[in-house]
């Protein structure tokens, strides 16, 4: 599905397979209130996901004596998009072994201006590939794409590709320059392209000014992944304490970019940045107060699904 992340199913009523990999620590807690999630919004935009959890990582080694059983394997392989509660699990490099994974997506963000979203390719042999899926990107965003350093050959690139997506504003920044954006107004930024390196250090400079990110590893056929960028955390696990908001994001990346549901991604963005706005807040996002819980903040943001639903879905024939 994620080489044509436009291709939505819900077009001919089709449903989805999601496999859920929640490993250990806090992982079975978040992701229980990622897949409430995901079914309310496509119960919204009238489409079917079926969340398939299978056995994976620490709880899987336990069990059955292998953290990716074959049952596991063949259940991911077969999915229309993966979705992890951590991409920090050692269990994940075996799963991303299996996939045909070209480019890494990051988004960092969610305060009242947005976020920004940051591409590139896992190497040099996907940079096409991966510029047009920031165009792509930049076009259901606020249509600006940044490109942060490279030669002058790379530079070209993007200004070939670019041509076919005359609606978007393209701009070149040094790696000092995307750096001082990111350390003073990243607002100022949408979509990001970058080398590996240092789109990887753009995003974890932007997520320490932010409260959300997570991340996806997008494959050029076959199912994508997607997960938040927080660790396992087990000294908070099965104290309900554990802060589901990036694993909301990742939803979200989910349905954007591995389910082509740009429209239902939309939507959940709008009722996250909502409950976020109405000060909704885990323990780990507040100095001093009352915190919300895991159930308590995902209860904030279905309650603002209504409301932020979007109404702009378009046809496959109207997509790219």
């Amino acid at each position: 599905m994620s080489g044509n992340a436009d291709q939505s199913n819900a077009v001919t009523g089709a449903g989805y397979r999601v496999a859920c990999l929640s490993g250990g620590g806090i992982g079975p807690e978040v992701m229980a209130e990622a897949t409430r999630v995901l079914q309310e919004v496509a119960r919204l935009h009238g489409f079917e996901v079926e969340d398939a959890h299978v056995p994976f990582g620490a709880e899987a080694q336990t069990s059955l004596g292998h953290p990716l059983p074959a049952q596991t394997r063949a259940t991911y392989r077969g999915a229309d998009a993966i979705l992890a509660a951590s991409r920090r699990t050692p269990a994940l490099e075996g799963v991303r072994a299996e996939l045909q994974l070209v480019a890494e997506l990051r988004r960092a963000g969610f305060a009242p201006d947005g976020d920004v979203a940051m591409l590139n390719p896992l190497s040099s042999g996907h940079e096409e590939w991966t510029i047009a899926r920031a165009f792509l990107l930049a076009r259901h965003r606020r249509g600006r794409l940044s490109s942060v350093g490279g030669n002058r050959e790379r530079r070209l690139l993007v200004e070939r590709i670019g041509a076919d997506w005359p609606e978007i504003e393209i701009e070149h920044l040094s790696v000092a320059a995307a750096r001082l954006i990111v350390a003073t107004d990243p607002s100022q930024l949408d979509v990001v392209f970058a080398g590996e390196e240092t789109a990887g250090d753009l995003a974890r400079e932007a997520e320490e000014k932010t409260l959300v990110a997570a991340e996806a590893d997008l494959a050029s056929s076959g199912p994508s992944l997607f997960g938040p960028t927080h660790q396992t955390a087990s000294r908070i696990a099965g104290l309900g304490v554990a802060n589901p908001s990036g694993m909301l994001v990742a939803v979200s990346l989910l349905l954007a970019e591995g389910l082509g549901e740009r429209t239902a991604a939309a939507t959940l963005d709008q009722a996250i940045r909502e409950a976020l706005r109405k000060g909704a807040r885990t323990a780990d996002m507040v100095k001093a107060g009352v915190a919300a819980t895991t159930r308590e903040f995902t209860e904030n943001v279905l309650a603002e699904l209504p409301r932020a639903r979007q109404d702009n879905d378009l046809s496959t024939e109207e997509l790219r």
